[in-house]
């Protein structure tokens, strides 16, 4: 597997597949991005899974005091042994309204703040940022 790197996105070992933009959550191009003050809306205290091109997944809630713990799972395009991963770190909402977290797992670190864009469905897109795949998220409380 190719190390990529990028300064938004740290976590490209676990996150960037080669299958593309599969399995993300179609918007439309004009759609703009959610504000700081509605993330501060959805974001507290909800349960998050993050879903990324290659069909992995992490799932954490976000603790009212910036922390998190999150599980790791493989996708169906991933051929590995290791499926599953425990991984502690901390969330939040950048001044200039991005969703941001850093999570500490056993092999990798993951490090980004992405944009939130709401579909007209009602679903969630953390946007893509310089040429990487979009990733699906779910928000839940």
């Amino acid at each position: 597997m190719k190390r990529y790197r990028s300064t938004s996105l740290a976590f490209a070992l676990l996150a960037i597949g080669t299958a593309g933009t599969a399995g993300t959550a179609a918007f439309a191009e004009n759609s703009s991005d959610l504000s700081a003050d509605e993330l501060k809306q959805i974001l507290p205290g909800a349960t998050v899974v993050v879903t990324y091109a290659n069909g992995n997944s992490a799932r954490w809630k976000n603790e009212s005091d910036g922390t998190l713990s999150a599980s790791w799972n493989n996708g169906p395009e991933v051929n590995s042994k290791h499926h599953h991963a425990a991984g502690t770190g901390t969330w939040k909402i950048s001044d200039d309204g991005k969703f941001c977290a850093h999570i500490e797992w056993p092999t990798k670190t993951a490090d980004w703040c992405r944009p939130v864009v709401k579909s007209d469905d009602g679903s969630y897109t953390l946007r893509s940022l310089q040429g990487s795949p979009s990733w699906n998220l779910e928000i839940s409380k």
